[in-house]
């Protein structure tokens, strides 16, 4: 969608606040106005020269008057700017949230956290500011040309001496049009690697120490940041000239009208009264010039940076959403949230996938031709070396990758979208890096669900987290910090998988959780796991622990089924499980596709 389509749409979502905000306006701009034309019969009347007619005290009594509209007009425009900007705001927000987790993640490589949380918070500022201004400009716009009129009517060729000033900065700023993107486009990026470095940052900080590569990390931070700043004081710098060019436009505009009215007024030309409406017309015409320069010229390009930063966030099937009016639920009640999981209907009894395959865009990498066949009660492992597609075929069951070929089947009938269907109660996940909130351990846990309604104990006892809890200095209150920092990677992992367990899925699905682990923390976990009853677990590992427990172990190699069977079988009838149960094949990486 072009740009300036994009725009209007956002500004046109919610008419009833554009029609307040325009009215307000044009209240405030009309008595403005009408101030000048009182202005002026109030001076010509003072002078004895022509006026309206009116006593002096009666035009006194108007300009009051008119002053209380004025205060009126820019008080209600002040109120509903705000609370439109804050609208449009919460409207595009709350649609990139939406749509941005509708979005698949076989697309192309999105930002990092970081840098989606700058785009979420400034992008979109930039472009609510831009949009809240429109009818301060527009109508800002109509009162500066009606201004004009009527000065040209009084003295045409004063009214070119001062206006063409006025207009040259326009044109300069038009030409600056390409600069200025370019500037704003530059510093938005550069302020998004640094963002999205220190996301980066936060995730991996056990990893920087291990790697002793604090320094290097800094260092690389410290560049990062030189960039941004240079870059950042380019677009602020040319922008500020811009806008001081409009700014400073207006005192030699004031400075030319004072000569030309002097003398003017010294040969009789003009009245003290038409020296007074020029001076408040001029300003007139001159703020709306520079407002319509600064908020809407000026920004015009970066607002185009902006809104393309925001659809980076989401695939192309959602770029026309991101404009759709949101339910942000301003007034009345708010929309009850669940408390519980409706488990109707849900029970699991077999889960199939028939020839399921996934190749990633612009990539041989991926899953082929997969079978699998889960039931009741079963405990079912996924093995392979790194690369060989366990996340990935995870996550197509999941829904979170879309298949290219293949069937998956609850209880024999076909399941069209995954995505939607596989969610607790039927399907819980853990995934390979835990996801955690600067909150509670018990808040981390329960993600909305009311205490009283799950068993929020047995949850903690199936994670092996109930020694953890007693230690930690507030227990379940225990506020963890970003990302979890203050938990070990152990810990982290076990909080995730008892948000799992704490929804008490039919199907559970983890991907690799007992890294980490030690040996006993990891076959207890096991244990219990196995020891639930009528749980239908999938598990992707290559721990001895695990496969030891497994009922059956699916082998995968460059993403296809190598060889299924039981772990005293395998072992005698496939070299792939072989060196992967002596260990001659490093495991501990991240699978290269799922980065």
């Amino acid at each position: 969608m072009k740009s300036w389509k994009f725009i209007l749409r956002i500004g046109l979502n919610q008419p009833g606040l554009l029609a307040a905000n325009t009215g307000a306006v044009v209240v405030w701009k009309a008595a403005t106005l009408v101030i000048g034309l009182v202005t002026r019969n109030v001076l010509d009347t003072l002078s004895d020269d022509a006026g309206l007619g009116l006593s002096v005290w009666t035009l006194v009594a108007l300009l009051l008057a008119l002053g209380i509209v004025e205060f009126v007009g820019v008080a209600g425009e002040a109120l509903v700017f705000h609370l439109r900007k804050f609208v449009i705001g919460a409207s595009l927000r709350t649609n990139v949230f939406n749509r941005g987790l509708d979005r698949s993640d076989d697309q192309a490589v999105r930002p990092s956290s970081g840098d989606a949380v700058n785009r979420f918070r400034q992008d979109v500022e930039y472009l609510t500011e831009f949009v809240a201004e429109w009818p301060l400009v527009f109508i800002g716009l109509a009162e500066g040309a009606v201004a004009f009129v009527v000065l040209a009517y009084v003295d045409a060729l004063a009214t070119v001496v001062v206006v063409v000033p006025v207009v040259s900065v326009f044109v300069v700023t038009a030409l600056a049009r390409q600069r200025i993107e370019r500037y704003r486009r530059d510093s938005r990026e550069s302020a998004g690697s640094v963002s999205g470095l220190i996301g980066t940052m936060f995730a991996t900080v056990e990893t920087i120490k291990v790697a002793n590569a604090e320094p290097r990390v800094m260092k690389r931070f410290d560049d990062l940041n030189a960039a941004r700043a240079a870059l950042t004081i380019k677009d602020e710098v040319f922008g500020q000239v811009v806008r001081s060019g409009f700014s400073q436009i207006t005192t030699v505009g004031l400075g030319v009208i004072l000569m030309i009215g002097a003398q003017a007024i010294r040969s009789g030309d003009f009245s003290v009264g038409d020296f007074a409406l020029f001076v408040i017309y001029l300003k007139a015409i001159q703020d709306a010039v520079q407002h319509f320069g600064s908020a809407f010229l000026r920004p015009l390009p970066q607002v185009k940076v902006s809104k393309e930063r925001l659809e980076g966030l989401l695939d192309d099937s959602s770029k026309g959403r991101l404009i759709e009016p949101a339910a942000l639920h301003l007034r009345g009640d708010l929309p009850v949230l669940p408390k519980t999981l409706a488990r109707d209907g849900i029970r699991l009894d077999v889960f199939e996938a028939s020839d399921l395959s996934y190749i990633y865009p612009k990539s041989d990498n991926g899953i082929r031709n997969i079978n699998l066949r889960l039931e009741r009660g079963s405990f079912t492992v996924i093995a392979g070396r790194v690369g060989s597609g366990k996340t990935t075929l995870l996550r197509v069951l999941l829904g979170l990758l879309p298949t290219t070929a293949g069937v998956i089947r609850w209880n024999g009938n076909v399941v069209d979208d995954p995505e939607k269907k596989f969610i607790p109660p039927r399907v819980a996940y853990t995934p390979q890096v835990p996801r955690l909130f600067s909150e509670s351990v018990r808040d981390n846990i329960l993600l909305g669900l009311s205490e009283t309604d799950v068993d929020l104990g047995g949850a903690i006892d199936a994670a092996v987290l109930e020694r953890d809890i007693v230690d930690l200095e507030n227990g379940l209150d225990t506020v963890i910090g970003p990302r979890g920092i203050k938990l070990s990677g152990g810990q982290q992992r076990r909080t995730v998988a008892a948000r799992m367990f704490v929804r008490d899925p039919e199907l559970l699905v983890i991907d690799d959780l007992s890294s980490g682990l030690d040996v006993e923390t990891e076959e207890t976990l096991w244990e219990r796991l196995f020891t639930r009853p009528d749980t239908v677990a999938l598990v992707a590992s290559n721990r001895r622990s695990a496969l030891r427990w497994a009922d059956n172990i699916i082998v995968l190699k460059s993403g296809r089924v190598e060889a299924t069977g039981k772990l005293d079988d395998l072992l005698e009838s496939s070299e792939e499980m072989r060196r992967l149960w002596r260990g001659e094949i490093d495991d501990q990486a991240d699978e290269m596709e799922t980065v």
